[in-house]
């Protein structure tokens, strides 16, 4: 038996982004959404921009041993 969701209050999105995407992008990202039955096109690209942004921002935290700017190889 499958346990009952319990729904998460959420923020509104009111803050608008538009994003303009090639004829050869969109059809890709719409065969994409279309193949995993996704419901929702903003919410997709919302998700992943967001994933990009928070998993960039772990990797560029401070460390005990971070080497001077002049000796950092990145």
């Amino acid at each position: 038996m499958k346990k009952p969701r319990t729904k998460v209050k959420q923020d509104p999105k009111t803050e608008l982004v538009a994003v303009s995407f090639s004829p050869g992008e969109k059809a890709l990202l719409d065969t994409y959404i279309r193949r995993k039955r996704l419901k929702s096109r903003s919410g997709f690209i919302r998700r992943v921009v967001m994933n990009a942004v928070l998993g960039d921002t772990g990797s560029n935290k401070a460390t005990l041993f971070d080497l001077p700017p002049e000796e950092d190889p990145v």
